[in-house]
């Protein structure tokens, strides 16, 4: 372990825990604020045996389908004058291509293999304007490293799009646990992904719906065919390709929750009260992601926000004469 020196810092009312859904249980455990066998194989005194700081981590997961442009009317990443021209346009006019937000529209449907649940929605699409050119241009993008594979596309194209099919309530379910109790070596990250047979119906059910919208009569004379990988063994109209498929290319939204979970006391599994104030612990509150029991079928940068401005309301009641008055607006 490296040698740092000691520095102590110490707080009058509380202190705000918000690394996030891995930093924050990780730092917890670190703490010795977690699961008594897990903390005790590292050699970490245990503070607070709490079993379910570092569990029920769960995540957004999407992977790309891309098709070829008919017109050259997208973003062409395979061309330096293209993007000097778009930066020059973007730099003196604030227009043309590179003001683009990327992924140009969203929308959020039911596939209904999770309708026995009454899940409102369980798949979103994202579309860009954009193509990949090649494996290199995947790689960019972070898609083949679910596993390593990397695939091989059966055409090039210039200009096209790519629709993004994402798993919104995933049935897998991953964790956060230490691999030493010296704080500059990052912690083990098992996402799970994919592990639920359920996750990978829901995102063979979203890529059907994405192939449907490709081919609707908006996109006549747009929208040409499907960029396939030409290594897998499969058709690319069966559901062994579209799984396969998944399997390669999927990757994380990035919207880890849950691994300092909500619940009551009763919950063996809860790391937090209805308060965000961490079992067991005095003045410790949890204030990110990691506190949500159950993923958002949504991005989840506003229910962060929310969290945290719930905290503010939370700490404000637990201390009313010691905050100041919200200014009017």
């Amino acid at each position: 372990m490296r040698e740092k020196p000691e520095q102590l810092v110490y707080a009058k009312r509380e202190v705000i825990l918000a690394g996030g859904a891995v930093n924050t249980p990780w730092l917890l455990m670190l703490s010795g604020v977690g699961p008594a066998k897990h903390l005790e194989e590292h050699g970490i005194p245990v503070v607070v045996d709490l079993p379910g700081v570092g569990q029920n981590l769960q995540d957004h997961l999407f992977t790309p389908l891309a098709f070829e442009c008919l017109q050259p009317i997208t973003y062409d990443g395979s061309s330096i004058l293209f993007k000097i021209s778009s930066l020059l346009q973007y730099l003196l006019f604030k227009t043309g291509p590179a003001s683009s937000p990327a992924l140009e529209a969203l929308a959020f449907s039911k596939t209904g293999i999770l309708a026995k649940e009454n899940t409102a929605v369980d798949h979103q699409i994202h579309f860009a304007s954009t193509i990949f050119n090649s494996d290199k241009d995947l790689d960019k993008f972070g898609y083949s490293a679910s596993n390593g594979t990397h695939c091989e596309w059966d055409k090039n194209p210039r200009y096209g799009v790519i629709f993004f099919t994402t798993l919104l309530q995933p049935k897998s379910i991953g964790y956060i646990e230490l691999k030493s109790k010296d704080p500059f070596t990052y912690p083990k990250i098992e996402p799970n992904y994919l592990a639920d047979e359920t996750d990978l119906d829901v995102m063979v059910a979203g890529m059907k719906q994405c192939r449907a919208i490709a081919k609707a009569k908006a996109f006549e004379g747009l929208i040409g065919n499907e960029i396939t990988d030409k290594k897998s063994p499969y058709r690319p109209d069966t559901d062994e390709y579209i799984k396969e498929f998944l399997r390669n290319t999927a990757v994380t939204v990035y919207h880890p929750v849950g691994t300092a979970k909500m619940g009551p006391k009763e919950d063996p599994m809860a790391v937090v009260d209805h308060r965000l104030r961490v079992y067991g612990v005095k003045g410790l509150r949890v204030v990110d992601c990691s506190v949500m029991p159950k993923i958002p079928s949504a991005n989840t940068n506003l229910a962060a926000i929310a969290v945290g401005e719930r905290a503010a309301d939370l700490i404000r009641m637990d201390y009313p004469s010691q905050t100041a008055t919200p200014a009017k607006l």
